[in-house]
């Protein structure tokens, strides 16, 4: 689920004029996968699962040394250990981590709080003050989002209409609390859509692709589709209702950009986003989903009504660029420094762009475009690492070094 998160979180820092850097490790999923499933014993398991996480925070070093960012903004299961982080420290890159999961759920962020600078977490309450208390961190309630631009109505064909269009859908993972009350649905037209579910149980005939994990881009087509979207928040632990529903998950808010009507259990904190009744309907019950099922199916404009306004609330407040600005304002607020290199670098997009009356030396720059910062020392080892006759741009800075180091010697 952090994953999707992670790259909106991107967009929305691009379209805010940011130079961003985004450090995919999903590439190493399959690897980590083939760890897991790996008939070995439990401390080899353990000792293989520490040098894959410092081998991928080596890579994530590697990248950051390259790009030198102002700021690291990590989300939850981001493959950074300790190390990696002391190390982000010493040369004064500050970090932040946005816990975007049920604290209750994940509990690995017991062990990598003490190593970031900021905290932000999408639940409150004790939480926060625990958090403040115990680690002495700043740290901000920052909940999720949409990106609109992503996350918005469709125009769906015919044949996409047929496939992703149902009455009632719901999109997720097979939780236990999810499995149990879906099984009072079957008498709708219902289409289940996601991964961990329980083909056996009578809960198969309505579950799509056999169960696969659905792709974000198919995942608007769905809510784009559906008459009444479910959106039943994960409990492992509860039947039905989670009664600690002190988060809103992001599918609250992305179903509301997408203009579609959804009925979400009661979470304790969405009255605080979306005036409930007029912009969200909410269910408390078994019962009470029926009921407003069956409702909400004979009332097709009352349905439009209430999508619009959620959508327009979203748009308003809930948006990845509301909540980045809100982030960054918060870190600032709390006494930010720059690292050491932001004082000598310059960025290589404004550069280029402040050569573009020298054709010439703004192609040159273009070979640095992956870097986010460049140096004077990057671009005397770039030359010096070529096998190739130099241009007139490389001779200048050549030249530039000589007089660099005349000026030295006083």
């Amino acid at each position: 689920g952090s994953l999707p998160v992670a790259e909106y979180t991107v967009r929305a820092l691009k379209n805010l004029g940011h130079s961003v850097q985004y450090i995919d490790n999903s590439y190493f999923k399959d690897s980590l996968l083939f760890i897991d499933k790996m008939q070995i014993k439990r401390d080899s398991r353990s000792k293989l699962h520490a040098q894959f996480i410092e081998f991928a925070s080596s890579s994530v070093i590697a990248r950051i040394d390259r790009f030198r960012p102002d700021l690291v903004i990590a989300l939850a299961q981001a493959p950074l250990n300790p190390e990696a982080l002391n190390q982000f420290r010493r040369v004064g890159l500050r970090t932040c981590f946005w816990f975007v999961e049920n604290y209750r759920h994940i509990r690995y962020w017991r062990d990598m709080f003490p190593y970031y600078d900021y905290i932000f977490v999408i639940q409150k309450d004790g939480f926060i003050k625990d958090v403040r208390e115990g680690y002495k961190k700043p740290v901000h309630y920052l909940p999720l989002a949409a990106l609109p631009e992503f996350h918005r109505p469709l125009n769906l064909s015919e044949d996409e209409l047929k496939e992703f269009g149902s009455d009632i859908s719901f999109v997720g993972a097979g939780y236990r609390n999810r499995q149990e009350m879906f099984l009072g649905l079957l008498d709708y037209d219902f289409k289940i859509w996601g991964n961990e579910w329980n083909m056996l149980s009578p809960l198969g005939a309505v579950i799509q692709r056999k169960g696969e994990r659905i792709s974000p881009e198919e995942m608007v087509k769905i809510f784009n589709a559906t008459k009444v979207n479910i959106n039943l928040h994960s409990s492992a632990y509860h039947r039905g209702v989670d009664p600690f529903g002190d988060f809103v998950n992001p599918r609250t808010f992305e179903i509301a950009s997408a203009g579609a009507f959804q009925l979400v259990d009661h979470r304790k904190y969405l009255p605080e986003m979306f005036e409930v009744g007029k912009e969200m309907i909410t269910f408390s019950s078994f019962e009470d989903l029926r009921k407003k099922i069956d409702y909400y199916l004979k009332n097709p404009e009352e349905r439009k009504e209430i999508a619009e306004a959620s959508r327009k609330r979203v748009l308003r407040e809930h948006t990845y660029e509301k909540r980045l600005e809100e982030m960054l304002q918060f870190i600032l607020e709390k006494g930010f420094e720059l690292p050491g290199w932001a004082s000598t670098d310059v960025f290589v997009d404004e550069a280029i762009k402040d050569a573009n009356d020298d054709r010439e030396l703004a192609e040159f720059l273009k070979a640095f475009e992956e870097k986010g910062r460049l140096s004077f020392k990057d671009i005397l080892e770039y030359i010096e690492d070529g096998e190739r006759e130099l241009t007139d741009v490389e001779k200048i800075f050549l030249f530039m070094r000589e007089v660099k180091n005349q000026y030295a010697k006083g």
